[in-house]
């Protein structure tokens, strides 16, 4: 009989045909976490040949179920038109879904489509609301995306000090890769146009934030 945690064992290790032996069976029955790996096999080509309209498929059986994870992943095929017409609005709807679950991923594409209008009117007060919840919920892209509006004063007036912060926040929280070198990067540029007490305001602002979020300051 099909497990579920056999499957994972598999995929874990990477011999995803063992894996795709296992999900298969119990996705065909309706299991939800089944179906999302299923879709993450095709999406990304694991054991599988590459196939985002399968990933689509397997996704939407999950997503429907309510898998968050699914329901992200699949609006992104949306957002990107891969295995599926590109359709923004069926991508905010299944972001909106998401994020009604309180999922910082779903909140932060929620927030850049508000800011630049796609699929709903632009509204920068809302993607700043939008943003910020994600951001306090530990999204390094958020974050990051936090400096830009502060920056460029987007819903709000610009503002140094905050973007310094919320770029320092993310390039001291982002995995290593390309969310922390984008956040480095956009921190070193405003870092240069800075006082020194606004330097010190920053370092103070992003020690209380990192504390009280439970990261080392």
């Amino acid at each position: 009989m099909a497990d579920m945690d056999a499957g994972m064992a598999a995929a874990e290790r990477g011999d995803y045909a063992a894996a795709l032996e296992q999900f298969s069976p119990l996705a065909e029955d309706g299991n939800i976490d089944a179906q999302y790996n299923l879709g993450l096999m095709f999406n990304y080509g694991l054991g599988v040949e590459q196939d985002h309209g399968e990933a689509a498929r397997w996704y939407r059986q999950s997503a429907d179920q309510g898998n968050v994870d699914a329901q992200i992943n699949l609006g992104s095929l949306y957002d990107d038109g891969k295995g599926v017409a590109q359709d923004f609005g069926a991508a905010r709807d299944l972001y909106v879904k998401a994020a009604e679950q309180g999922n910082s991923k779903a909140l932060y594409n929620l927030a850049v489509m508000h800011d630049q209008g796609r699929s709903v009117p632009q509204n920068t007060t809302e993607a700043l609301r939008l943003c910020m919840k994600s951001a306090e919920l530990g999204a390094a892209k958020a974050q990051n995306y936090l400096g830009y509006m502060y920056d460029n004063g987007r819903g709000m007036d610009p503002n140094s000090v905050r973007a310094l912060m919320w770029y320092s926040i993310a390039a001291a929280t982002a995995q290593p890769g390309p969310d922390k070198d984008v956040a480095t990067r956009n921190r070193d540029q405003v870092f240069q146009r800075m006082t020194p007490d606004e330097l010190d305001e920053v370092k103070q602002l992003t020690r209380d934030w990192l504390r009280d979020h439970g990261h080392q300051a």
